[in-house]
């Protein structure tokens, strides 16, 4: 117990080291959706909400006062803080106006006040305490914390309650660049996703390595994750029922019956999720947290077409979703080098074929399911809605199901006793290429915010831009961080001998 616990205490300290890196790599506000999470955050914690707008299809707008730093990323003197670089990869973040230094109130308007409080409340505290750019930068720490409390819960559970070393392999494939970039900055998805993955791993636990008896700890650990999961954000609840169908199929209800029988903790986690299920869908329907803002060019081309055309043109937009859960950076602007793109993705299908190969015929279906779920489930979700809202789908809405098909294929191949071999060269491999992918990520991130995507190769040495901590210390901080959190990893790969 004690290696255990110290395995997740250096996991910690090393994924909330990187994170960290990653938080001062990007400038303030130059995330997808930050200006208006940071706004929320802030009006919950040091400022006051005030009236909301609402769209034609139900989705709302609403205008709240909140400190002048906080309300930067969308109003100014200057306009809004990021709008110089931003979906302008090539212009350094030097153009940006300088953030206010007053801590008077002012009004900025918001589409994030109808997801649920939880996240905002947490991040936004060092608003009510420092109303200035520090108190921005420490609401991003926050973040940092939260996500990496549940990336640590996952290298503990397999550390301590696993024998599957093939399983790290599949935690490494679901942690994704994109993972570590909205886990770095003011967003929801990144604790959403965080507790996705902790969740899927635990209970790929439970039912590829079933035991009678399941631990205390491992359930405890899946009903946390899976309560705080479905508070993140107004699909998070669907995302975690779908990820309940994937478990519960791998396994006979009279197993699952059972255990609840005759287990007190299965049943007070099961009530646990019940609950917190419950009370995020009943906030989500009762703060329209379903409704969108709908991107009107879009709905006026595509309102009178055929659903047929609908239906394809939503298609389309896969692959773009696909990459961008693996790593589009900024305003989704920023692309790794496509092999890495191809890569990663012959890795995934590659897990999930093998898995449907090994598996029981209970496991592929589980596959089959969250195959669907993460590919053909927001093609249709998307198709169904554009007329009113438009193509509103992105990558990171989807990531909560998607991270899960590597972390359960692994799971499912690492149970056979067939090709370990195979299995054993495959980690190493992938223990050796993903840090490295992840580092390039970080390189290209750091590059195009100090001197643009045209600018020098050797960005640390003259930077256009400077963080709050010098280039060449981030970018050492991130190496060491990254090739600790791997050597780390491989070391508990190796004790599962």
């Amino acid at each position: 117990m004690a290696k255990s616990r110290s395995i997740a205490l250096s996991a910690f300290a090393g994924i909330i080291g990187l994170l960290a890196c990653w938080s001062m790599i990007s400038p303030l506000f130059s995330a997808p959706d930050e200006e208006s999470h940071v706004v929320w955050a802030a009006a919950l914690n040091a400022g006051t909400s005030g009236l909301t707008y609402t769209a034609a299809n139900g989705g709302t707008f609403r205008l709240v006062t909140v400190p002048a730093v906080a309300a930067a990323g969308v109003t100014g003197p200057h306009g809004a803080y990021a709008k110089c670089f931003n979906s302008q990869d090539d212009v350094p973040a030097t153009c940006a106006p300088a953030l206010p230094t007053s801590t008077a109130l002012v009004t900025a308007g918001t589409h994030s006040a109808e997801y649920p409080p939880m996240y905002y409340l947490a991040v936004g505290v060092p608003m009510a305490i420092q109303p200035t750019e520090g108190g921005l930068w420490a609401m991003r720490f926050v973040a940092d914390f939260l996500v990496a409390i549940f990336l640590a819960l996952s290298v503990l559970a397999i550390h301590k309650h696993s024998s599957n070393r093939f399983l790290w392999l599949g935690l490494l494939f679901g942690v994704t660049p994109q993972v570590i970039y909205l886990g770095g900055v003011i967003n929801p998805s990144g604790l959403e996703i965080a507790a996705s993955i902790c969740f899927w791993v635990t209970a790929v636990i439970l039912t590829t390595e079933w035991k009678s008896d399941p631990s205390r700890g491992l359930l405890s650990i899946l009903a946390f994750s899976g309560a705080v999961l479905v508070f993140c954000r107004s699909l998070s609840p669907i995302m975690a029922a779908a990820i309940g169908i994937v478990t519960l199929v791998q396994l006979p209800l009279k197993t699952w019956g059972t255990l609840l029988w005759h287990r007190r903790t299965a049943l007070t986690c099961t009530m646990v999720l019940a609950l917190a299920s419950l009370g995020a869908v009943a906030w989500s329907l009762t703060h329209r947290g379903f409704k969108v803002i709908p991107r009107q060019a879009e709905v006026a081309v595509i309102a009178h077409s055929p659903f047929s055309d609908i239906l394809l043109g939503s298609a389309k937009q896969l692959h773009h979703w696909m990459t961008e859960s693996i790593g589009q950076f900024g305003w989704l602007t920023l692309h790794l080098p496509n092999p890495i793109y191809v890569g990663w993705m012959i890795a995934v299908v590659g897990l999930v074929l093998w898995g449907l190969v090994v598996g029981t015929w209970r496991q592929r279906l589980a596959l089959l399911l969250v195959s669907v779920f993460a590919i053909l489930g927001p093609v249709l979700l998307v198709a169904s809605q554009a007329r009113t809202l438009g193509y509103v789908w992105q990558g990171r809405d989807g990531m909560p199901i998607l991270v899960g098909m590597p972390i359960l294929a692994a799971g499912i191949i690492g149970t056979r006793s067939a090709a370990r071999t195979a299995q054993r060269r495959l980690s190493r491999i992938a223990f050796v290429v993903v840090p490295l992918v992840d580092l390039a990520a970080f390189f290209l991130v750091a590059r195009r915010f100090s001197v643009g995507t045209s600018g020098p190769w050797s960005y640390f040495l003259h930077p256009s831009w400077q963080p709050i901590l010098p280039e060449l210390v981030l970018l050492s901080a991130a190496t060491f961080f990254t090739l600790l959190l791997s050597a780390g990893l491989w070391r508990a790969v190796r004790q599962l001998r």
